[in-house]
């Protein structure tokens, strides 16, 4: 019996801690966000939405009239106020863990982007590993409103197309909220971002038939790189220069270099792999100097011009060509932020304060002002291993 008893009393216990479904949502009180934009108005923000029609996305049913995504917005003196007076516009309560991509207004980047990130880093419900992009020459609204071609929901294209250009191209950055604010608030390194654009007319780009068409009128794409000095949007790389910087800065894994041939006209086409580099510090003169070092192997890919790619003597000059490209690259990169825009997005700061702490300690304080005359030493070591599976261009060299 008072086995029993001391076996009801254990459960009892059992059961006063469990803490059950307190805090539980059904899904028909909830509707799912994957984009948010934000902009700047005169008053605070203006935070648009972008909710998924679920109807219009399964795989049966559907009307067939309606968008797959709608655009909502708010404004409100902050960004979490903004986002609370959607609910006069919506009857169910936004749901934020699904977010792929936050996109920020150049406007707003320009003025100043640490207090609108605030939330974002604030919010227990949201994840962290969405991307920070910035609208470039437009509104956050205008990115957020525009339909993708070959994919329902627009915030999915934009995640999925970095992640694609992440392994095959170089000429744009991925950067997630917690490396943006990292950088934002470290020493010795500012902070980028990937810029987007929506490429035609925005009043197309809202339009459903639009994407029904075998070329549509307006795009949304990826457009060079966003430069911030602290929180604030200072100016932008082109392709080239962002190249360059993820050359210098990133572990790519592939990317496509066009190359001029070392014999008359025509092109040729190497498929550089497995791109690795480093930054290091040294003390020249009693100041800082910087040398960027990368190291990469390339592939030929496509070869149009008459070039016997067999021919051993044909490779060193290739290689030289390619060494030569990558420097400009990295030399566009590092003259733009440097002496242009004045700010280190290279992290140059960081390797002094890694490489030459005493250094570092007594100029941190002036860094900013010193980084434009801070010289940079840029060396490349680029190899090609391989000329693909056919020999002899399709167009030979004559004899």
């Amino acid at each position: 019996m008072r086995r029993r008893l001391l076996l009801g009393c254990v459960l009892v216990l059992f059961l006063v801690s469990l803490t059950g479904c307190w805090n539980r949502r059904e899904l028909n009180e909830l509707t799912v966000v994957v984009a948010l934009g934000i902009d700047k108005t005169k008053d605070g923000y203006a935070v648009s939405v972008q909710l998924v029609n679920a109807q219009e996305i399964a795989a049966k049913g559907g009307s067939g009239y309606a968008t797959p995504v709608t655009v909502y917005q708010g404004k409100g003196a902050t960004v979490f106020e903004a986002l609370r007076r959607l609910t006069m516009k919506l009857n169910r309560r936004l749901y934020l863990s699904h977010i792929r991509v936050v996109v920020l207004g150049e406007e707003l980047a320009r003025e100043g982007i640490r207090d609108a990130l605030d939330f974002l880093s604030r919010d227990h419900e949201l994840r962290t590993d969405f991307y920070m992009l910035v609208a470039k020459s437009s509104r956050a609204e205008e990115v957020l409103t525009a339909l993708a071609p070959l994919e329902k929901i627009p915030a999915n294209k934009m995640f999925s197309a970095l992640e694609v250009m992440k392994e095959n191209w170089a000429g744009v950055v991925e950067v997630t909220l917690d490396e943006l604010l990292a950088d934002m608030l470290s020493e010795g390194i500012q902070p980028v971002a990937t810029g987007i654009r929506l490429a035609g007319d925005p009043a197309l780009a809202k339009s459903k038939s639009s994407v029904q068409k075998s070329k549509p009128e307006a795009v949304i794409e990826y457009e060079g790189m966003a430069v911030f000095r602290q929180d604030r949007l200072v100016g932008w790389l082109n392709e080239e220069e962002s190249t360059g910087f993820n050359y210098a800065m990133r572990g790519l894994e592939s990317t496509i270099v066009s190359l001029a041939c070392p014999e008359g006209g025509g092109r040729v086409a190497i498929e550089l792999r497995h791109v690795k580099s480093s930054i290091h510090a040294r003390v020249q003169d009693g100041a800082p100097a910087i040398g960027i070092r990368v190291k990469t192997e390339g592939n030929i890919g496509d070869v149009e011009c008459p070039m016997k790619v067999t021919d051993l003597r044909s490779v060193p000059p290739l290689e030289e060509r390619l060494e030569k490209a990558i420097r400009a690259s990295v030399q566009a990169a590092v003259t733009k932020s440097k002496t242009k825009l004045k700010t280190d997005i290279f992290g140059f700061g960081n390797a002094v304060h890694r490489d030459q702490p005493k250094l570092w300690k007594r100029i941190k304080g002036s860094w900013d002002q010193m980084v434009p005359a801070v010289p940079v030493e840029i060396h490349v070591d680029a190899k090609i291993r391989r000329v693909g599976t056919v020999t002899e261009p399709i167009n030979p060299p004559k004899e």
